[in-house]
């Protein structure tokens, strides 16, 4: 900008008279920048540095610097390192430049990212510019200018500047900043470096102390630099308490000094250029003075005037403990992979075992027949003869002995000294030569199948690494007779299987996804007529009723792609004499591990006579139910006959044997009166008259209440149970919440008339003292409770007894109420009394009025309205 640009700020022709003092000043800002640059101690310090540099010379009141990151060489994001005049002022554009990202071609700053070159705008307001861009042209400035910092060909920062007004930039003012974006590539370049040794270092470090082998690094002369923690566990020192200490004098035995020292000069002596390596085992030394073999690998690395030694050493305890390990383990898995079972694969065992282990003697036992008697599978010893003789007697022992204990316990036992353990055959033990013993179990799951036993000529203390062997033994013994029992049991369940599935009275058979039959029982000829060769290969579609192709599709389907349940389908199958059979067929997915992954088995069961039969049952049923209905019918018209008969004979009662009745009453009285003295029988003559008329009055009203017809039910229910209390001395409550609606006479029949029986039973059997009767309408539906407090009676004994009394007439308030469609439930037992619930439906209605609900307690025609 200023001295940069011509026209950018008013003072600059007064700033830079002639064009040398302009390049001087060039200079001086490339001289001040670079020496700035070189200087700082980190990037950031650097573009700081520059940015103020620029600025100071341009006169341009805002810098900011951006980095590109590798992974994403298209887009700049916010440095976060400012030159600003006024930061209020700016504070908006710093805040946009901090938060968001600059992509290549967008602003200024995104053009250099894109070219590669300096990039310039003399008026913001008519260039295309970025949203920060036009956050500064609001605040009146009106120019800018940007350059990239390139390493190699990538752009790794782009600097940018803002100002009052201006040009375009001369070539002077462009070389100087190409020089001053060299200057900032250069320390790019210097942190990168920094970064990738302090990585580079820090790896290496990690590495040598997490390396699980000890490591040792030497001065040229052998003295010791540095060791890592593997080396500080193992010696028992810090690194810093051996310090330019010779290696040969500090950890190296004194046996084996003078090789080791050997060994270092003849890598002196033959290096030429680079590293040399040897191996040697020697015996080292520990802090507390203890000796142990060691392995070591000693390599001599020069880098120009220096030279190192690196040592990598290695337990040989572990080493051979090691190769005697797998030795052991193959000599084992060996003799079982030649052998069917562990009896065969026994005496190779305990030989692998005795060589590798070094021992006098191996034997290895199960538990007899018999109860506390040993089976000696296999032994093996340097006294061949004499440890044979001694394991026969020690299985025909009784008593206490190692194997038992092991076989009682599950758990691996170790005796140090025989002699002094105190068992039956220790002494016999001592003579032959037998010092030390350990024994360990072969198990399968918690099951004990064998014991090894191992006898050493030396008086051996327990040994971890022994253990740990012998554990690894018996759980890889105990697998092969697992598996071995796992095979076998196998091989009885396939045979079991073919067996099944060859004599099955359904078929079974395989299909792949497409239907393809794979395999299929013989039990196909006789279901189906055909041979199994004569359907295998072929599809199944062939055999099933074209109009159920598509249903088994379906169910395939459904089987193949479902979650393994069985997925069942009916349909139709062409036997071979042409007819069609009604088979059912049940189909699951193979599993994952099956040899054809997808096939689906399909059990099939000839089902023809069962759906005969259920075709059978459903004509039966439909005649059944037309019967019932005809039933049903024919019962419904002897009822509404039997209450027509009844309304006719309450009304022949009333009006013909009553009228008659009455009249003779009247002629019996007309001759008492005309008689001066009338006999006495003339005037029982006419007490016989009242009580027939009474009884025929009381026979009308049961066979058909004139109330019933005339003002409805509940009037005519009221009537009833208040008749009956008054005769049977009950406290009675008469409850009746339903619409002043005429309701369908058959309905109102039916109430009565349940409700005349469930009182008659009352009277004649529950000796009740207190009986409720409710009517309430609950929507569509009219329900009724006779309740009582009497003696109950058993339910089912008295539906068991059959044609009783009381059988018949609950029988009859079923039919009445099942006729009109409603539900009769009826609840008693001895002792506490007695409920009938009739449920029925209201039907159509003639007239609707206000709804009314009456409380009738006690005494007749006791009321409450609301």
């Amino acid at each position: 900008m200023r001295h940069a640009e011509a026209g950018m700020d008013d003072g600059l022709e007064t700033r830079a008279a002639s064009s040398l003092e302009r390049q001087a000043l060039l200079l001086r800002l490339i001289r001040e920048t670079g020496v700035a640059a070189s200087e700082s101690r980190t990037l950031s310090e650097a573009m700081q540095i520059i940015l103020d540099r620029v600025c100071a010379y341009t006169g341009a009141p805002v810098g900011h610097a951006l980095l590109v990151d590798e992974d994403a060489p298209a887009v700049g994001r916010s440095a976060r390192i400012w030159c600003v005049t006024d930061r209020r002022r700016f504070l908006q554009f710093c805040a946009a430049s901090a938060a968001g990202t600059v992509a290549a071609g967008e602003g200024i700053c995104g053009r250099a990212l894109a070219t590669r070159r300096a990039a310039w705008v003399t008026d913001l307001d008519a260039a295309s510019r970025s949203p920060r861009e036009a956050a500064l042209a609001a605040l009146g400035i009106r120019a800018g200018f940007a350059f990239p910092v390139l390493v190699g060909n990538a752009v790794v920062a782009v600097l940018e500047f803002y100002g009052g007004s201006g040009g375009a930039p001369d070539v002077p003012f462009l070389d100087a900043i190409a020089a001053i974006a060299a200057l900032l590539a250069q320390v790019f370049e210097r942190e990168r470096m920094e970064r990738a040794l302090r990585r580079t270092h820090d790896w290496t470090a990690a590495v040598f102390d997490a390396a699980v082998e000890p490591m040792i690094i030497l001065e040229g002369s052998g003295r010791i630099l540095l060791m890592n923690p593997a080396a500080e566990r193992t010696f028992g020192y810090r690194t810093t308490e051996l310090r330019d200490d010779a290696m040969v004098d500090r950890l190296v035995a004194a046996s084996a000094r003078e090789a080791f020292a050997a060994t270092l000069e003849d890598l002196a002596v033959r290096e030429i250029d680079g590293a040399g390596s040897r191996r040697l085992e020697l015996v080292g030394v520990r802090r507390d003075g203890v000796e142990f073999p060691m392995a070591l690998m000693v390599t001599r690395v020069r880098r120009r005037a220096n030279a190192w030694i690196i040592v990598h050493l290695r337990d040989a305890i572990e080493s051979r403990r090691a190769e005697r390990r797998l030795a052991i383990q193959y000599g084992v898995a060996h003799a079982l992979a030649a052998s069917s079972s562990l009896a065969d694969a026994a005496p190779a065992i305990v030989r692998a075992l005795a060589d590798g282990l070094g021992a006098a003697a191996c034997a290895m036992w199960s538990a007899g027949d018999g109860d506390d008697v040993l089976e000696c599978l296999a032994a093996w010893g340097s006294s061949r003869p004499e440890i044979d003789a001694w394991m026969e007697e020690r299985a025909r022992a009784r008593g206490d002995d190692l194997v038992r204990r092991v076989l009682a316990s599950g758990e691996r036992s170790w005796i140090a000294e025989l002699a002094e353990a105190g068992l039956p055959w220790s002494d016999r033990a001592r003579r032959l030569g037998l010092r030390s013993a350990f024994a360990f179990p072969v198990c399968v799951a918690a099951e004990v199948l064998a014991v090894v036993e191992i006898f050493r000529a030396d008086a051996v203390r327990p040994d971890g690494d022994l253990v740990e062997v012998c554990a690894a033994l018996g759980s890889q013994i105990g697998q092969f007779v697992g598996r071995t029992r796992s095979q076998r049991a196998l091989a009885q369940r396939e045979a079991w299987l073919a067996m099944l599935f060859d004599q099955t009275l359904d078929v079974i058979t395989e299909l792949d996804e497409d239907g393809t039959i794979r395999s299929i029982s013989p039990s196909v000829e006789r279901v189906l007529g055909y041979k199994p060769e004569d359907m295998i290969g072929r599809p199944v579609w062939e055999h099933i009723h074209p109009e159920d192709v598509h249903l088994c599709i379906d169910a395939m389907g459904a089987a193949v792609s479902g979650d393994g349940r069985p997925v069942t389908a009916e349909t139709r199958v062409r036997h071979k004499d042409g007819s069609w059979r009604f088979v059912e067929g049940i189909g699951t997915r193979l599993p994952s591990h099956a040899p054809r992954r997808g096939a689906v088995v399909v059990n099939i069961r000839d089902v023809t006579e069962r759906k005969q039969g259920e075709e059978a049952l459903r004509a039966a049923e439909e005649r059944v139910r037309k019967h019932a209905r005809r039933l049903s019918r024919l019962t419904r018209q002897l009822m509404e006959r039997e209450e027509a008969h009844r309304v006719q004979l309450a009304r022949e009662l009333h009006d013909e044997i009553g009228q008659s009745l009455s009249a003779l009453k009247l002629h019996l009285l007309a001759a008492t009166a005309a008689t001066a003295e009338p006999s006495s029988r003339l005037g029982e003559s006419i007490a016989i008259v009242e009580r027939t008329l009474d009884q025929v009055r009381s026979l009308s009203l049961d066979l058909r209440p004139p109330l019933l017809d005339d003002v409805g039910l509940v009037a005519a229910l009221r009537w009833h149970v208040d008749r009956q209390a008054q005769l049977a001395g009950w406290k009675v409550r008469f409850i009746a919440r339903i619409g002043e609606e005429e309701i369908a006479p058959v309905v109102a029949t039916t109430c009565f008339r349940v409700t005349q029986e469930a009182l008659t039973n009352a009277v004649r059997h529950a000796h009740a003292a207190y009986v409720e009767v409710s009517l309430r309408r609950e929507q569509q539906r009219l329900s009724l409770v006779i309740r009582d407090d009497g003696a109950g009676f058993d339910l089912e004994g008295v539906q068991s007894r059959g044609m009783s009394g009381l059988h018949l007439g609950l029988l009859g308030m079923h039919e009445r109420v099942a006729l009109l469609g409603g539900a009769l439930a009826i609840t008693s037992a001895p002792g506490r009394g007695t409920e009938v619930r009739a449920e029925l439906p209201l039907g159509d209605t003639q007239r609707s009025g206000r709804s009314r609900s009456i409380v009738h307690d006690d005494a007749p025609g006791a009321e409450a309205a609301k």
